[in-house]
């Protein structure tokens, strides 16, 4: 009997937990609907009340908007900053080689004559010497026979 009455008083007790957690069941969801129902009264039958909190949502996100608008100016003028760098950075890189090659003139005229004086030539003596060069340029590389002009590789 012993034995009996053991496994009796287990299924008793295996139906009193299941009604428990039924009642807890049913407890939590009359408390959900006790909250919703809170969270409904909450609500005001003030309109003023809804037009103010409408307007401050309102004012919240103009203030986002701005503050986000500001952030992207900000990154523009950044932009626009280092653009303006690069390019002055630039034009310094470039009237440094603008130096360097009227250095290098001024130094090749001044051995050719007048003493370091950069002058123009005349017209004449400029003809003259573009002469003498290409002659010079002629008698280096031979002259060039008419017709098709190519390595060979073409052919």
């Amino acid at each position: 009997m012993s034995s009996s009455s053991s496994s009796s008083s287990s299924s008793s007790s295996s139906s009193d937990k299941k009604k428990k957690d039924k009642k807890k069941k049913k407890d939590k969801k009359k408390e959900k609907k006790k909250k919703d129902k809170k969270k409904v009264k909450k609500k005001s039958k003030n309109p003023f009340d809804d037009w103010a909190a409408k307007k401050i949502k309102q004012e919240k996100k103009k203030g986002k908007e701005k503050k986000k608008k500001i952030k992207e100016e900000a990154i523009q003028a950044e932009a626009v900053a280092a653009a303006m760098a690069a390019a002055q950075r630039e034009a310094l890189e470039n009237e440094k080689m603008a130096a360097k090659m009227y250095a290098a003139a001024a130094k090749s005229q001044s051995q050719s004559s007048n003493n370091g004086m950069f002058c123009p030539v005349r017209p004449e003596e400029g003809l003259e010497k573009m002469r003498q060069q290409e002659l010079a340029a002629h008698m280096r590389m031979g002259n060039c026979l008419p017709g098709k002009q190519h390595s060979g590789m073409n052919a």
